[in-house]
């Protein structure tokens, strides 16, 4: 002994005379130090799950077979405006519309009884301040003896996604109508004498009724933006010269009230016997609204990179032959930044050709989602133990799979954690029942 202190597990029993008095105790003592350990890392891995669930951005809930919300996630209970703990115990008809709270329930009970999972459900969510868009997908829940006992359910806010589409909708639809509606102006340019006739309409775009804008290309050039004059002027020349079949540009210009109109210029020059421009006919669209939505779409983007770039999980597409076309940060960090155009298999197994199985493979044949846990061999050399999952990215235009996405995740820390747990588990079963035996 070395004075150190460690946990005991300690068993006593009395010990009776023939008469049946208890004469004495007998004692055992068995080291635990094992199995405290691993309940420690399982306590450990239980945290880092519990603040993994509490920053994802992800909506994440877990709701019983009788519709009652067994645990959400901060993202969750955010997008509810409350908390995890005010959420917990309560039915989907407490925190919804009693239609709406129907309607999930009853798709939730046809997901446990068919044990499959339902994915990419896009609905409307009401909130207490306003309605979002989701992208859900719901995977059955179950017990240790497999029975299903309600529903696992990840949930992405995509009401920026949603209202950029709507945008681009109504844009399309309003550039459709500009003809009829006064969005469009008609010019015509005599290159010989620089005079321009201005649709009526085109000055009014610009706030100005047709006496106010003289109809001369010097006029009608002071409303281009100052910053754009340059490029509007090249993109003639290289139609006059010949280099381009079209006038053709997207430009800015100046409103009477101040503000920025954009327009998207065309024009075709006619050409005389010899081949050379005598005069331009076209039209400016206004395409403000068109350029409002493109931006609302790049800010979008920008944000949804921002959210890849801060997920933990290593994810990566790849075509049919297996070629890895895109990668996350993560992923180039475990594997190395030069993986983009390598095989999957090579890279992250060190195999010469498909991995069996493989759930790329699987997606690719039937278009559905496949998950399975594999060994994967890091750029460093080591190993590690990885839950994937697999679905489809991107399709042909006859339905095929063409791209398909790969999300992983390290669980090399559980299984090992599993695994000590169940070792320190069987030499507690074989202590005790050595203990039955003496007694």
């Amino acid at each position: 002994m070395n004075g150190e202190t460690f946990p005991i597990l300690l068993q006593t029993a009395p010990v009776r005379n023939k008469d049946g008095d208890v004469v004495g105790l007998l004692g055992i003592c068995k080291d635990i130090t094992d199995r405290k350990q691993a309940e420690s890392a399982i306590q450990r891995l239980a945290n880092e799950q519990s603040i993994l669930l509490s920053t994802v951005p992800a909506m994440i809930f877990w709701i019983d077979r009788k519709g009652t919300f067994v645990r959400v996630n901060n993202a969750f209970a955010a997008a509810l405006h409350t908390s995890p703990d005010d959420i917990k115990g309560k039915s989907l008809f407490d925190l919804y519309p009693e239609d709406m709270a129907r309607a999930y329930y009853n798709d939730n009970v046809k997901v446990m009884e068919s044990g499959a999972p339902k994915r990419d459900i896009e609905e409307p969510v009401e909130t207490p301040t306003d309605t979002i868009w989701v992208s859900t997908d719901k995977i059955p829940h179950r017990d240790e003896k497999g029975n299903i006992i309600g529903i696992i359910g990840f949930s992405e806010n995509i009401t920026a996604r949603k209202q950029a589409e709507e945008k681009l909708r109504e844009s399309e639809e309003r550039y459709e109508l500009a003809t009829k509606s006064g969005m469009v102006g008609v010019w015509d340019w005599n290159l010989e004498t620089n005079e321009i006739y201005l649709d009526p309409n085109l000055k009014a775009m610009l706030g100005y009724e047709d006496n106010e804008i003289r109809n001369h290309l010097d006029d009608w050039g002071r409303f281009v933006h100052p910053d754009d004059m340059e490029s509007v002027m090249a993109e003639a020349k290289a139609h006059l010269e010949g280099l381009k079949p079209q006038y053709e540009i997207a430009h800015r210009m100046l409103h009477k009230d101040g503000t920025i109109i954009w327009f998207l210029a065309r024009g075709t020059a006619i050409r005389d016997a010899n081949g050379k421009p005598y005069r331009v006919l076209g039209t400016d669209t206004d395409i403000t609204e068109r350029k409002q939505a493109e931006e609302f779409l790049r800010e979008s983007k920008e944000k949804l990179a921002g959210i890849i770039a801060s997920v933990s999980d290593h994810m990566s597409m790849m075509d049919e032959e297996h070629n890895i076309v895109w990668a996350n940060d993560v992923a180039k960090r475990l594997f190395g930044p030069d993986i983009i155009g390598k095989k999957c298999y090579s890279t992250y197994h060190r195999f010469n050709e498909v991995c069996q199985p493989c759930i790329v493979e699987k997606t690719f044949a039937d278009g559905k989602v496949h998950e399975h846990e594999t060994e994967v061999i890091g750029a460093d050399g080591k190993k590690m133990i990885f839950w994937c999952k697999a679905s489809v990215a991107a399709r042909h235009e006859d339905g095929r799979p063409k791209l398909v996405v790969e999300i992983s995740r390290d669980i090399t820390i559980r299984k090992r954690t599993e695994k000590a747990l169940r070792e320190s588990m069987e030499k507690y079963r074989s202590i005790i029942e050595g203990i039955e035996e003496l007694l």
